[in-house]
């Protein structure tokens, strides 16, 4: 800041701590009454279950066992089901783990936390974007919008949509490290990029695609000074990122590579904006609607914002160059080529068009018009740099002027990536998208499934911009007007107002007495709860896994692994087509939990409720809490020709040793063979051939790894005689002796 050599240490750290305490303030008035009831409030209960199970999870075991901090008690027997969703390490380190610690409440973890980071990312926004342009008026913009803007309100049921409080903090911390190539600075930057990768992809992804672009359009406007030192460095910092993310990352590429879990355009596509996004105010607004995109949410950052970033572009137009020269005519013919072209998209979308007709068999589509103002950008750039490059001595940080050419490419190239593969006005498809072309180059886009979620990013360039034209304003007024541009954050705060806010209830300390009556059965197993396959109701049994901590067939995320598919499919034939035969494969599953009351079809509910009368062949009916029955599967001999066992990789490392009673199924004199061979393999390969006979024989098998990280174990016998069956009982996993 301005007066940072003039004022101690204490106080700057006071001041900054003031005005995070305003933001959040702010973010406990927008999310009114989030505040009054911390511990027992969610917004909508899908998603949020989601999110404060995954806190609870990693506060729990990233300190305390980060070697089975992967290996989650969801999707069971996959391993690294963690992976599956973001990691959230860092508020689940700061902020989560303690509030656990101290109330043991997970729901007031979650809110708190949201508020607190909430808060952060408008905090560091104002933070950078104050010292970027040396206004803290300007700052107050740039924060209020990264905060409270209708995009976060739309979104306030992902907990993961508001943590991107490195983003601004290290964009400021390179253009520092370029202007002053202090080492400082560049481990500052690389350290804020790690602490957002770890936190959330959907923050670090593009972060890193920013810190690229920007050092890039720095590259152009500073062709010359690179000395060998600077590179190094850069190069330094690179491999120092890549080591300290690769414990992080490794499991999600073990994920890829064992399950083929990867976004596909398709998937893309289906969660992108639309273009009339950046005209959506949002169901919750108090006060106006402009435009319905269809898409939810919609990110319309504010006329405010708006009019100041149209400030900050125009003042484009007062070159202080040389007025004859060739740099300076070039970039006032590409000025007013890009000011057409922001014409014609203008008007395509008020016509809601594809596409503007120039002349017969000649016209240009709204993405072509974009894409072509981006390059016109580049090209000024270029040509600004070459300018400076031809002067004496062009200073080491950007000039305002800069600033702004950069924000406002920046800025419409992240409005284009978050509109997908395919281009959408309010449904109607106008075109490829930007992101079809950067799928296929820039490979940690596979990593991201809703486009739409990318909104922040445009609305925080965009704020940072208008950032730049408020303080132009204030530059140009005298010195008494300048106290009325403290109107426009107020106004800001206004286009804003949504609150307040529509939350349920959910009491933790009511656990469902089924969850209770499990958490008290000893021993490490696997419950099966049904019905399921929906998003709703396999977040609510994530949730209270909090409560009894076994391993659940189940979950919810982005992906769904195949056998968990099979599952489903099993209990929507159960009991019958040998469903529980096939059920009991999974090792070691004790109980199926059918929750009479979560069915949606009366049908459904009333053929599950007479099982309890009709108890399915090789089960038991151990417990019933109203209309919640939970069932045991019985250990009987199976007679088949072909036996499977799947379990996960964390326990067969824990047990490695296979242990079961086979004997050949008697079927009468003179029916067969004996005694037959018998195949025993596992993971695919074969580890034993045995000999066996219609006498019992126990079996001691030694299983050897390497296990798959993320795939499950499966554990075959099957018959090398064709006709004839075996009976296997008694099964179970040991140690060695």
């Amino acid at each position: 800041m301005p007066d940072s050599e003039t004022v101690s240490l204490p106080v700057r750290i006071l001041r900054q701590a003031i005005v995070y305490g305003l933001f959040f303030l702010l973010v406990c008035a927008f999310t009114y009454p989030l505040i009054l009831h911390p511990g027992s409030m969610l917004r909508g209960l899908n998603d949020p279950y989601l999110f404060t199970w995954i806190l609870n999870w990693a506060a729990s075991h990233v300190v305390a066992d980060p070697a089975g901090l992967f290996d989650a008690n969801i999707f069971y027997p996959y391993g690294s089901t963690f992976a599956y969703s973001e990691p959230l390490l860092v508020p689940a380190l700061l902020t989560a783990a303690p509030i656990l610690s101290l109330t043991g409440n997970p729901v007031l973890a979650h809110n708190l936390t949201l508020l607190l980071f909430q808060a952060l990312c408008g905090w560091a926004a104002w933070f950078a974007t104050s010292r970027l342009t040396g206004s803290r008026t300007a700052g107050w913009i740039a924060g209020i919008a990264f905060a409270v803007s209708p995009f976060r309100t739309g979104y306030y049921n992902y907990l993961n949509v508001h943590m991107q409080f490195a983003i601004p903090l290290a964009l400021l911390s390179l253009a520092l490290y370029l202007e002053k190539r202090s080492a400082a600075y560049l481990a500052a930057t690389v350290i804020l990029l790690w602490l957002q990768m770890i936190t959330i992809f959907y923050g670090g992804v593009p972060l890193g695609m920013l810190l690229a672009l920007f050092f890039g359009g720095f590259l152009l406007l500073r062709p010359a000074g690179w000395p060998i030192r600077t590179w190094v460095q850069l190069l330094a910092g690179g491999i120092m990122l890549l080591l300290l993310l690769a414990p992080v990352l490794h499991p999600y590429f073990q994920v890829f590579r064992e399950l083929g879990l990867e976004r596909s355009l398709k998937d893309v596509n289906r969660y992108s904006a639309d273009w009339y996004s950046f005209f959506d105010t949002g169901r919750d607004h108090n006060f106006y609607q402009l435009a319905d995109s269809g898409r939810y949410p919609g990110f319309f950052p504010g006329f405010t914002v708006y009019f100041l970033a149209a400030v900050a572009l125009l003042s484009l137009w007062r070159n202080p160059g040389n007025r004859t020269s060739v740099p300076f005519l070039a970039q006032r013919l590409i000025g007013a080529m890009i000011t057409i072209l922001c014409g014609v998209v203008a008007l395509l979308l008020i016509r809601r068009e594809a596409a503007l007709s120039l002349a017969a068999g000649v016209s240009i589509s709204i993405g072509q018009a974009s894409v072509a103002i981006l390059f016109l950008g580049i090209l000024a750039l270029a040509l600004r740099g070459l300018s400076l490059h031809q002067a004496d001595h062009p200073a080491p940080g950007l000039a305002r002027r800069e600033w702004v050419i950069l924000l406002g490419l920046l800025s419409l190239f992240f409005a284009l990536l978050t509109l997908g593969p395919v281009m959408h006005i309010q449904g109607k498809p106008v075109g490829t998208g930007i992101y079809t072309w950067l799928y296929h180059v820039f490979l940690p886009l596979h990593t991201i499934r809703l486009s739409i979620r990318l909104g922040y990013m445009p609305v925080l360039l965009l704020a940072m911009l208008a950032a730049f034209g408020l303080a132009m304003l204030q530059q140009r007024l005298s010195r008494r007007l300048r106290p009325l541009l403290w109107l426009l954050p107020l106004l800001l705060l206004f286009e804003y107002s949504s609150f307040p806010l529509h939350y349920q209830r959910i009491h933790w300390n009511a656990t469902p007495p089924v969850y209770r009556w499990l958490a008290g059965q000893e021993g490490d197993f696997a419950v099966l709860e049904w019905p399921s396959n929906n998003e709703g109701i396999d977040s609510r049994y994530v949730f209270w896994s909090l409560r009894h901590h076994k391993q659940e067939v189940t979950g919810v995320s982005g992906f769904f692994p195949p056998f968990t598919r099979q599952v489903v499919r099993d209990m929507i034939r159960f009991p019958g087509d040998d469903s529980i035969t096939r059920l009991r494969r999974i090792y070691p599953l004790r109980y199926l939990i059918i929750h009479g009351d979560l069915f949606f079809r009366p049908e459904h509910r009333r053929l599950a409720l007479g099982w309890a009368d009709n108890v399915p062949a090789g089960m038991t009916l151990v417990q019933r809490f109203g209309d919640t029955m939970v069932f045991a599967f019985q250990d009987l001999p199976e007679t088949l020709s072909r036996w499977e066992r799947t379990f996960s990789s964390s326990l067969v490392r824990k047990k490695p040793v296979a242990v079961m009673t086979v004997a050949l199924e008697d079927t009468g004199p003179k029916s067969g063979p004996e005694d037959i061979r018998l195949d025993i393999s596992f993971n695919g390969r074969s580890v034993r051939q045995v000999t066996v006979d219609t006498s019992p024989r126990r079996l001691r098998i030694p299983l050897p790894g390497p296990y798959p990280a993320a795939d499950r174990n499966i554990l075959r016998l099957a018959t090398l005689t064709e006709g004839r069956r075996i009976l296997v009982s008694d099964f179970s996993l040991q140690q060695h002796p």
